[in-house]
């Protein structure tokens, strides 16, 4: 749940207010960005555990032959 935010100036008169609606909307984009990053974060960890397992497979002199 959001609360409308009012932002003073200096002088004490308001700025700027920020609807609940305009809240909600600017938390759930920057939540999906972030979701989206993370799991691209993810699947770049995985390929890269991924390729040192080959590497240190093939550096111990192992072979499928």
């Amino acid at each position: 749940m959001f609360y409308e935010v009012r932002i003073y100036n200096t002088k004490g008169r308001l700025k700027k207010v920020i609807s609940r609606q305009e809240l909600s909307k600017a938390h759930w984009q920057a939540f999906n960005e972030t979701k989206l990053s993370n799991l691209e974060s993810l699947i770049l960890l995985r390929e890269y555990k991924k390729q040192m397992k080959s590497t240190e497979y093939h550096a111990n002199g192992d072979t499928d032959t």
